[in-house]
């Protein structure tokens, strides 16, 4: 089953939403997660602590534990990256098709052994630049000013 992870180098915890759980059939060990964010707010959910086993793209098998949250965030905008990348020369031969929707897991630092990056494409300033890591390309950078001068 594909799904859609938001890598947050800023996290220590990686959170799967409930609802990846659910369709997988899946239940952990529960406990309260305490949840801080960037404006120091805090809260506490009732969460299920779990190993997910996933297929990377390379076809090796990891596991990925984490701590189940309601909604791991508001849908992202789907950015359509089939025709994007075609924009910045350094981007077109990378194998990345589309981005964003429904995210089902943030990924936080403890995997980073997942988020390494093993190859890079970078351009200009102010581009967009793409990373190869063991979880496939990852597209970065701020796409509203570049896109506004094309």
């Amino acid at each position: 089953m594909p799904v859609t992870i938001m890598v947050d180098e800023e996290s220590n915890t990686t959170l799967f939403g409930e609802d990846l759980l659910r369709r997988l059939k899946l239940r952990g060990t529960t406990r309260t997660l305490d949840l801080f964010g960037v404006t120091g707010a805090s809260s506490q959910h009732k969460s299920q602590r779990t190993d997910v086993r996933f297929r990377l793209p390379d076809g090796e098998e990891t596991i990925i534990a984490g701590l189940t949250i309601p909604q791991v965030t508001r849908p992202t905008p789907v950015i359509n990256w089939i025709e994007l990348k075609q924009r910045w020369p350094h981007l077109q031969d990378v194998p990345i098709e589309k981005s964003g929707g429904k995210i089902d897991i943030l990924l936080g630092l403890d995997h980073s052994r997942l988020l390494a990056v093993l190859e890079s494409r970078v351009g200009g300033d102010d581009e967009p630049f793409a990373s190869r890591t063991r979880l496939g390309w990852v597209n970065r950078g701020l796409l509203e000013a570049t896109l506004d001068q094309k």
